[in-house]
């Protein structure tokens, strides 16, 4: 991230953002957020009834059973063995 070798950055959090200042002493004037984007429509907890029987048939999850997705890169840093520990601990 050498002065001069790029234009503008992009980072899709502050988070993100944060971290290319704190590491690479990038000036946050030089860094633009600009969020993933999502479907709000798409992505809504009204349309889980209509999708959830399907896809637990076509995925061969039965309805007593619990079905978690993690989407992510970087995945130590998004948690995923915290998540993996808690679900251990859950009762049924």
């Amino acid at each position: 991230f050498a002065k001069g070798r790029y234009r503008r950055l992009v980072a899709l959090t502050p988070t993100i953002k944060a971290e290319l200042v704190r590491h690479y002493r990038v000036p946050q004037e030089e860094i633009q957020t600009i969020p993933n984007g999502y479907s709000s429509t798409e992505f809504c907890i009204s349309r889980r009834a209509t999708h959830r029987e399907s896809l637990r048939a076509k995925l061969s999850i039965a309805e007593d059973q619990h079905a978690v997705a993690f989407v992510a890169n970087e995945i130590d840093r998004k948690g995923l063995a915290v998540l993996m520990e808690a679900i251990g601990r859950l009762q049924d």
